[in-house]
């Protein structure tokens, strides 16, 4: 992070994204370790490099809506085929066990140190995520009491890192200026959207990752939320 000590109290609202920032993407694949075998790692990667392209390419293409559930299908259908696994024996499992992703560490105390820091603040979650996914994510991590809206690509029928998505939050709490939204996202090319659009950005660079050559790059970067309330003084 930063030497920056941002100062909480001038944002209206602090935005998580969901998968990679507060839940695991990997943890389905990781679940099954023993089972899949040391391809375990490369099939999550796939995956999951998958499910981002195809969001990207269909929002670019314009094509009719699928939901990220239905992305999320087939790049696992694909990273299946590629690493030569038995689709009728894994899809099911590692489908159920994405619908109830489990969250980072430090996550539900971060959330709960920073709603009582800032009570008069709104919190969202805007994910490309569909409603059914994130709603299920929710529920099986307990997260309902932390967030005021949770908005999903599914409302506009294009993914991140469209601006439409990003204005949903303006949208939703009236907020005539954009910086005073405070993002936080694990994902490079989620920040720099974020940044584009005008929010002010923390990436949580969870795997020390180099930075992507975009051109808008976070105001701030930090390993963990727990990182960032300990930078800020929490």
């Amino acid at each position: 992070m930063t030497n920056q000590v941002l100062e909480l109290s001038q944002f209206r609202a602090f935005v998580f994204d969901a998968y990679g920032t507060l839940f695991d993407v990997n943890a389905a694949a990781e679940k099954l370790a023993n089972d899949l075998g040391p391809v375990w790692p490369d099939l999550s990667n796939l995956w999951r490099q998958k499910q981002l392209e195809y969001s990207w390419v269909c929002s670019l293409m314009q094509s009719p809506w699928r939901s990220f559930w239905q992305v999320t299908q087939d790049a696992l259908d694909y990273a299946l085929e590629f690493h030569q696994l038995d689709s009728d024996k894994w899809r099911g499992p590692l489908l159920k066990i994405y619908l109830s992703l489990p969250a980072f560490a430090e996550v539900p105390t971060a959330l709960s140190t920073l709603r009582s820091v800032r009570e008069s603040a709104y919190f969202a979650i805007l994910s490309n995520g569909s409603s059914d996914m994130l709603n299920s994510a929710i529920q099986g991590s307990e997260f309902n009491q932390f967030f005021d809206a949770v908005l999903s690509a599914d409302a506009v029928g294009v993914f991140k890192t469209s601006p439409q998505t990003y204005q949903m939050v303006i949208d939703r709490f009236l907020i005539t200026d954009p910086s005073k939204v405070l993002f936080f996202s694990s994902n490079g090319w989620d920040i720099a959207g974020a940044g584009q659009f005008g929010f002010t950005t923390v990436w949580l660079n969870r795997g020390a990752a180099i930075r992507d050559r975009l051109p808008i790059k976070p105001d701030f970067e930090v390993p963990s939320l727990t990182d960032f309330l300990r930078g800020n003084g929490h």
